[in-house]
């Protein structure tokens, strides 16, 4: 006995050798370790995310800027003593739920955030209200780490397409538009993903946030100022698009190509910046003298206090019913051996090639097929199934790349277009191009849990429920689609075969195995 006091007095001595600062900062450190290390498929995500999207490549300046931020405020800082709390807990209880919304979802936005908020509240916990209010703005800045804007891109294709009609327009060159395909006599422009200026808008957003906190104290200013932030880069990014296609049309496309990649890719959006920062200088009215905190601000005394290991291990403890779901996979359904897709009233399958080969992509799917079918009266569908027997990392129906277009083969989202109906749901509709030009309209149903729907927020819940309350984990898109041309309707064979096929649930039932009709 007299030997483990020993112990302790010694242990208790070592510590006090540290001061309040260190002891809590080392506490942190080990805690986010011990998280990441947790939930390190999230961590190996965002690192690969950070490392190869150019979309997200700020993200990894955003580490050493909050650092930074927090380096600016430490002389009033280290005056405020850190102090774990119990209520900290609270924040990371809520990133433990949004992890688990977004992996049950299969949406990897959720389990971003949730990693991110949940590392905000080992803070919180570790370090106190005090000196969480104190980094207030370095707290909520990590935020710019989860990786989101990725559903910006279709609207600012579609943006970026519209402001270069009217710039065309005015430039007297003639030119029509379809979806995000441009035609003018030069010829033809495909306004890409990489051209809607995501990664251009949200990197000008976070550098304008800590622009507006360290240049400006009023609030109107800052609102301005965040209101360019988002403007210019969009109407920039028009410019751009009508600026590569007013130069093809006079100086040939082969010289406009070059010239986007070499002056558009380093040096106008650079010049943007610029400008931006020029025209809020004469406004800033915050010194670079000013303190950003007062220690005398932040001495308030919190009920909850922790001591600083039990809120280590509460917080751990707090975090684990997330790794325990994570753990715990879903078996996969029982699927045939192979798909086969259904008979159709009036319709056959042929073997009538396509114009361009079409192939949806759904990574992971278990199975996948696609025929052609034709009738009587000339017209000519193409019906395609993927069918998964779980969703789960790197296999879920409405992944980022999953869909209507093909890739491999330069189809590409063109537009959405008015929805199909279905005997048993409502089909979402849409259109697909590629380089001729060559268009397609596709309509798209999935049937998962017994639910036959278009809506993919329905297809998210209902993935949620599955990863989270067990049952029947098979899910099937179904795809119809037909070629555009000048003598069919391609949208009303799409609706011909739709109304024929009868109930797609039905048909997506025996596909998956979940029913034995005759195929």
């Amino acid at each position: 006995m007299s030997a483990s006091l020993a112990q302790n007095a010694t242990a208790r001595q070592t510590l006090a050798l540290f001061t309040p600062w260190q002891r809590a900062t080392a506490m942190l450190a080990l805690g986010w370790a011990i998280l990441l290390a947790l939930f390190w498929r999230d961590t190996a995500d965002l690192a690969d995310v950070y490392w190869y999207s150019s979309v997200y490549e700020h993200c990894l300046l955003v580490i050493p800027v909050i650092g930074w931020m927090v380096w600016q405020r430490w002389p009033e800082l280290r005056k405020i003593a850190p102090q774990g709390w119990a209520g900290g807990l609270v924040w990371i209880a809520g990133g433990m739920a949004a992890w688990i919304v977004g992996y049950g979802a299969e949406i990897n936005l959720g389990r971003h955030f949730g990693l991110i908020v949940m590392m905000q509240g080992v803070a919180l916990t570790l370090l106190g209200p005090n000196v969480i209010r104190a980094l207030m703005f370095p707290f909520f800045y990590s935020f710019f780490l989860v990786p989101i804007g990725d559903q910006l891109v279709p609207p600012l294709q579609t943006l970026t397409a519209d402001m270069s009609m009217v710039l065309l327009d005015w430039s007297g060159i003639p030119a029509t538009l379809s979806g995000i395909f441009i035609t003018t006599p030069t010829g033809y422009f495909r306004v890409a993903e990489a051209c809607a200026g995501v990664n251009f808008l949200i990197a000008t957003i976070a550098l304008g946030a800590m622009v507006a906190h360290i240049c400006f104290a009023s609030w109107m200013r800052r609102a301005v100022f965040m209101a360019a932030c988002v403007i210019v880069p969009i109407v920039a990014n028009g410019v751009r698009a009508w600026g590569t296609m007013f130069i093809a049309h006079y100086q040939g496309i082969e010289f406009a190509a070059g010239f986007d990649h070499v002056f558009y890719g380093w040096f106008f959006f650079a010049l943007v910046l610029v400008m931006i920062l020029a025209g809020a200088w004469r406004f800033f009215d915050r010194s670079p003298h000013d303190q950003f905190i007062d220690a005398r601000n932040f001495q308030q005394t919190y009920r909850f206090g922790l001591a600083l290991p039990m809120a280590l291990a509460l917080a751990i403890v707090t975090a684990m019913p997330a790794v325990a779901i994570a753990a715990r996979s879903a078996e996969g359904a029982q699927l045939p051996p192979r798909v086969y897709l259904p008979k159709v009233a009036g319709w056959q399958v042929e073997a009538q090639p396509q114009a361009r080969p079409w192939w949806p992509q759904f990574p992971g799917a278990s199975h996948t097929v696609l025929a052609r079918y034709s009738n009587e009266n000339g017209a000519v569908v193409d019906l395609f199934a993927a069918v998964y027997d779980r969703q789960e990392a790197g296999r879920e129906v409405l992944a980022v790349d999953a869909g209507a277009a093909d890739p491999s083969n330069d189809w590409v989202w063109s537009a959405d277009t008015d929805a199909y109906a279905a005997a048993d749901a409502t089909a979402k509709g849409g259109r697909v191009s590629a380089p001729g030009p060559l268009r397609r309209d596709v309509a798209t149903v999935y049937r998962l849990r017994g639910v036959t729907t278009a809506d993919t927020a329905t297809v998210k819940w209902l993935s949620l429920q599955n990863r989270l309350l067990g049952g029947d984990q098979r899910v099937v898109a179904v795809l119809v689609s037909a070629e555009i041309g000048e003598k069919r309707d391609a949208r009303a064979d799409v609706q011909a075969f739709l109304t024929a096929l009868g109930p797609i649930g039905t048909m997506a039932d025996t596909v998956s195995g979940l029913s034995q009709d005759a195929r």
